[in-house]
């Protein structure tokens, strides 16, 4: 996290996530699953009263939520009246602090100005907060139009771009905005502990049956390839099981496909950077020069060997980013 003494930039009119660390006081950087747990359990226990997580789709962000506040009701693409006949109707049944969490809001969310001003209630820091809807839809549904309420808020979303001025304003005013964005290999690790059962039930789901020898398979290929996937994601070990059992012969090829794209070159910067026969990343450039170049001559070799660092680096591929292989659980 960025730690300048003046965050705020009021003439930028667009942040992506990550330029959110730069522009929000309350903002964090969380990167691994153990941290994010420790986070929604602070928001579980009372805490904070208004987080709002980032992070990319597939990382297992409600997942998380359910693990630690149980059974829980996840709310998808909440709209503003969808908030606030949900925290009455609790009020109306006694209890008059709520906890909602909301994946992702409505992409109308903000053409509504009863919905922006919701939030902005719900983010006041004093309790008990007042929310308020100031339509006859209030009426028409036998709710009043103004609550007194300690209701709490955990938004779960996805990555987005922060182009509107009311989004910000709320996000400012929350008690934490925490961009969540583990690693692939971090999403690897947390893999580990659910893979081995989606493949026996997937197999059993198809009527078939499924060995541990393939299911470490499965799982030591996309280890192997973890370079290749900065945004890794849970999706990825899904699709990787349903083209081993759609494409059994050529399963491989067809992710290979997926992960690595058309360009020669990057695959094969790719490939070589996921080889851990190689001592170094210098020898990977020389086999990525031979590769392209079975005659190269020195002079040439070395200039291949720069575009193997440059494909490298434009592609995001470290050298020391991964650890073991975790055990399946």
């Amino acid at each position: 996290r960025s730690s300048g003494k003046n965050k705020r930039n009021t003439k930028k009119k667009e942040f992506n996530v990550k330029q959110l660390l730069d522009v929000l006081d309350n903002s964090r950087l969380v990167t691994t699953y153990a941290e994010f747990h420790h986070t929604i359990k602070l928001f579980n226990d009372g805490h904070f009263n208004f987080v709002v997580v980032v992070g990319r789709g597939g990382i297992g962000k409600s997942h998380q939520a359910k693990e630690v506040m149980g059974n829980v009701r996840i709310s998808g693409a909440a709209t503003g009246w969808g908030i606030y006949s949900t925290i009455a109707a609790e009020i109306e049944c006694g209890n008059p602090d709520p906890v909602l969490v909301l994946n992702d809001l409505s992409p109308t969310y903000f053409s509504n100005d009863n919905a922006v001003a919701l939030l902005k209630d719900l983010t006041e820091k004093h309790t008990p907060r007042v929310v308020q809807w100031s339509t006859d839809k209030a009426n028409q549904a036998n709710l009043s139009r103004c609550y007194s309420t300690g209701a709490r808020v955990l938004l779960l979303a996805n990555d987005f771009k922060v182009n509107n001025e009311h989004l910000l304003a709320i996000l400012d005013r929350t008690s934490k905005v925490i961009i969540f964005d583990p690693t692939a290999y971090e999403v690897h690790k947390q893999t580990a502990k659910w893979f081995r059962r989606y493949c026996l039930e997937y197999a059993e789901n198809l009527g078939t049956q499924i060995s541990t020898d393939e299911i470490n398979e499965m799982f030591g290929f996309v280890y192997d390839h973890l370079p290749a996937i900065p945004r890794n994601s849970f999706r990825r070990y899904q699709n990787v099981v349903e083209d081993y059992f759609a494409y059994p012969d050529t399963w491989q090829e067809e992710q290979l496909a997926v992960i690595y794209g058309g360009n020669v070159q990057q695959v094969l910067a790719r490939q070589l950077a996921a080889d851990k026969s190689y001592k170094s990343d210098r020898q990977r450039g020389i086999a990525f020069a031979k590769e392209i170049e079975p005659s190269v001559d020195e002079k040439r070799l070395e200039t291949l060997v720069r575009q193997y660092y440059r494909l490298r680096n434009t592609l995001g591929l470290r050298d020391d980013r991964i650890g073991p292989n975790p055990k399946l659980r």
